[in-house]
């Protein structure tokens, strides 16, 4: 692969992943994702409050 067609791969991969919502420049992208994951879970960890889970459910039963 000559460095033209190289190029040209590299900045469709990059279209793909901003269009994916992902930062494309290479410092930054495991930064990106670790926040996304941290966002989804701390959205998770919100819907369990209204619940009662775990060890707690199981002492509210006997």
């Amino acid at each position: 692969m000559d460095s033209a067609t190289r190029r040209a791969a590299a900045k469709a991969a990059d279209k793909l992943l901003k269009a994916a919502g992902y930062d494309t420049r290479g410092k930054n992208l495991r930064k990106t994702m670790k926040k996304k994951r941290k966002a989804a879970h701390v959205a998770r960890q919100g819907k369990k409050t209204g619940k009662m889970r775990g060890a707690l459910a199981r002492k509210a039963m006997t």
